[in-house]
């Protein structure tokens, strides 16, 4: 990766359709790329004028071997592209193993981010009206078939090597997926949700785009770490666009920080983690 004349690869997001036939069309013309559709997978890509399309539903991108100058130089500057980003190595990393918690519903989770007051009510009160809404959740995939998204989990493509499917074999993808949108321990319960596989079973796989457990179709997971805290934030982030409609992602961090709790954690007079730490429990808009 460190000569400058050999091509890596890049995964580039268009940002319309529109622009997604444009671009297309300048690398046939002016590169001689051939552009082919993914039905598979994107990572074994033996000939380099070859660009491998993954759009899907709304969503516009593609991958290829470049040279980092013609990424740096070329595809970031073209108005129609939204991001060019330089695939890599990724796996997901449980902090505590595997654990099944019993059914309390609603959990203690869903029952913090309705209110202000820290004393827990029993009870997760939140807008009724994402129903309409389309979420991509790229990870492993989701067990679709699981209990908890009745029949809302649909089939949006794989990108991983050794992938036969968009079903999840890992777990980590049907686990955050129940947080986002699961019936009985998801934010946002009647989002639909579009699985995009790119990790293999054990969690590995390439970077090719960015609750329930998965066991059997009512397995019950309790992980924890920074992937199970961000789809709680996301399934808010769905209530707020199906309450208000959608803004940009300025706005919206806006929108979380006036939303959340204030001051929720007690750092006991250390200053050193107090400091420059945004100590802000996230809120769910009210119904």
């Amino acid at each position: 990766l460190t000569i400058e004349s050999d091509r890596v690869r890049y995964n580039v997001i268009l940002k319309s359709k529109l622009g997604c036939d444009k671009h297309f069309e300048w690398l046939k013309n002016n590169h001689s790329r051939t552009v082919g559709k993914s039905t598979l997978n994107i990572l074994s890509i033996k000939n380099k004028n070859f660009v491998k399309d993954f759009s899907v539903d709304g969503f516009y991108g593609y991958t290829a071997l470049f040279t980092q100058e013609f990424a740096s130089k070329e595809l970031t500057q073209r108005d129609e592209v939204a991001v060019v980003e330089q695939d890599f190595i990724m796996k997901t990393n449980y902090v505590v193993p595997r654990d099944v918690q019993n059914a309390i519903i609603p959990n203690r989770n869903l029952d913090r981010m309705d209110q202000k007051d820290s004393v827990l009510d029993g009870e997760y009160e939140f807008p009724d009206t994402a129903d309409d809404l389309i979420m991509f959740l790229n990870y492993s995939g989701i067990f679709k078939e699981h209990s908890e998204f009745g029949g809302r989990a649909k089939s949006g493509g794989f990108f991983c090597d050794n992938c036969t499917s968009d079903d999840d074999e890992n777990g980590h993808g049907t686990n955050v997926a129940g947080i986002v949108a699961g019936k009985n321990f998801g934010v946002a319960k009647k989002s639909t949700l579009i699985s995009i596989r790119v990790l293999d079973q054990n969690g590995n796989g390439n970077v090719s785009v960015v609750s329930a457990g998965v066991l059997s179709e009512f397995d019950i997971s309790a992980l924890a770490g920074t992937s199970q805290a961000a789809p709680f934030v996301t399934g808010t982030i769905a209530l707020i666009i199906a309450k208000d409609g959608n803004t940009s992602p300025k706005k919206m961090a806006t929108v979380l920080k006036d939303l959340s709790i204030k001051n929720a954690v007690d750092f006991g007079g250390n200053k050193t983690v107090e400091k420059g730490t945004p100590n802000n429990l996230v809120r769910v808009p009210a119904p």
